[in-house]
């Protein structure tokens, strides 16, 4: 599972890649098979764990025995629902003060 605030044609060919069964993302309008640039849903923050609980319902997933990646402080809504948050990246200093208070050691 990707889940992303990318758009799918991008994410697409790395849910392939990796195997993914399925993209959760922003959404974008098409009109007569063309990107109108205007985004229909976004996939940021709240968004996210949203998503991710409506999906868990769906599929029986249970959420504290996943992993999420992430590398922006908006993945924090994310990261407080399953069992293993990773910070990847370290750009983002917003994310220091929460793998001191959430993630493992």
């Amino acid at each position: 599972m990707l889940v992303s605030g990318s758009f799918e044609p991008a994410l697409r060919p790395i849910a392939e890649l990796i195997g993914a069964d399925d993209i959760l993302c922003t959404r974008l309008e098409v009109d007569n098979g063309r990107y109108t640039g205007q985004v229909t849903s976004t996939m940021v923050g709240d968004d996210k764990s949203t998503a991710l609980r409506r999906y868990a319902a769906h599929t029986g997933i249970d959420l504290a025995h996943c992993t999420a990646f992430g590398d922006h402080h908006s993945d924090t809504a994310m990261f407080d629902l399953v069992g293993h948050p990773v910070i990847v990246g370290d750009a983002d200093r917003a994310l220091d003060d929460y793998s001191a208070e959430r993630l493992p050691g």
